[in-house]
């Protein structure tokens, strides 16, 4: 049940790329998606054709740090990001910081 959850979000998500990609494309400067299925690359391959060639340069799909670390770093620093991100800031954590 889980996976099948997992694919029906994937699929959404691949459906509804094109209606955002319309919606924000003049909001998102680079839009990185890391770490995504194998089915999201498969949906995105069918998708790519269908979008303009300036949203097309925005998206990047990365499966390995070497490979998304390399795009991250030509936008911003590494060191803006959390540790538990790739980059090497350390967050402090107040599980208390949002009680009313």
């Amino acid at each position: 049940a889980n996976s099948q959850s997992l694919s029906r979000e994937v699929l959404t998500t691949c459906c509804e790329f094109p209606i955002l990609s319309e919606l924000f494309r003049f909001r998102a400067g680079k839009i990185f998606l890391i770490n995504v299925p194998s089915v999201f690359s498969k949906c995105w391959s069918l998708i790519k054709p269908l979008l303009d060639d300036v949203t097309k340069q925005k998206v990047g799909l990365y499966s390995s740090p070497e490979q998304w670390k390399l795009a991250v770093q030509e936008c911003f620093d590494l060191d803006l990001l959390p540790k538990q991100l790739g980059g090497s800031t350390i967050l402090p954590y107040d599980p208390h910081s949002l009680d009313p």
